[in-house]
């Protein structure tokens, strides 16, 4: 087996459980608190905006951990809307998806620059909430961190495979992702030791 191989089966892997532990926490804790609608609503877009590359690019690994991705994502949405989101999270994501869409239909070359852009930015909403949220109970810290396991993995496929709007987008991912992760960590620490006392 060689390394771009490996690579792509480990990312692969990665990619398709890393959405589901999110899933499995809201269905435990019956909460989304801490947890950002805007970011699961863009994921959406994100995954199938991904999928749609990936039929571009011929890397049926990429499809395939999207697809799974997307159906996980999309469960936490329905999940949070259940939970006390508004369904309006999903218009702006369904605008930019029927416009990436169209560029996808119409002008190909436009879609590298619009996964860059969607994917890259998606932890935006999630980092604010991180930041801002003094409760993070309904994030899965797991899911974050197979997160940024998956964007690393991917760095190396797009790396070799000589994709550079893709390993861009994966870098970005990677560094906002890792972000995430460290202020949910030092939250859930500081929330922890509070409760004891």
């Amino acid at each position: 087996m060689n390394a771009l191989l490996a690579l792509e089966i480990a990312a692969t892997s990665v990619n398709i459980v890393m959405m589901w532990p999110q899933v499995i926490r809201i269905l435990r804790k019956r909460s989304v608190e801490g947890v950002s609608p805007g970011t699961w609503a863009i994921l959406i877009l994100v995954f199938a905006t991904w999928s749609m590359f990936a039929i571009s690019q011929g890397v049926v690994s990429l499809l395939v951990a999207n697809l799974s991705s997307l159906l996980a994502a999309s469960l936490v949405v329905v999940l949070g809307i259940r939970h006390g989101w508004s369904p309006k999270i999903l218009v702006a994501p369904l605008g930019y998806g029927a416009l990436i869409v169209s560029f996808w239909a119409f002008a190909p070359i436009l879609l590298q620059p619009a996964v860059v852009l969607v994917s890259a930015f998606s932890r935006v909403p999630q980092l604010r909430t991180a930041i801002r949220s003094t409760v993070l109970d309904g994030i899965s810290t797991l899911t974050w961190a197979l997160t940024a396991l998956q964007s690393f993995l991917w760095i190396g496929v797009f790396a070799t495979r000589g994709i550079p709007a893709a390993l861009l987008s994966a870098c970005i991912a990677l560094f906002l992702t890792i972000a995430i992760v460290v202020i949910t960590k030092n939250r859930s620490k500081k929330q922890l030791v509070a409760s004891s006392h």
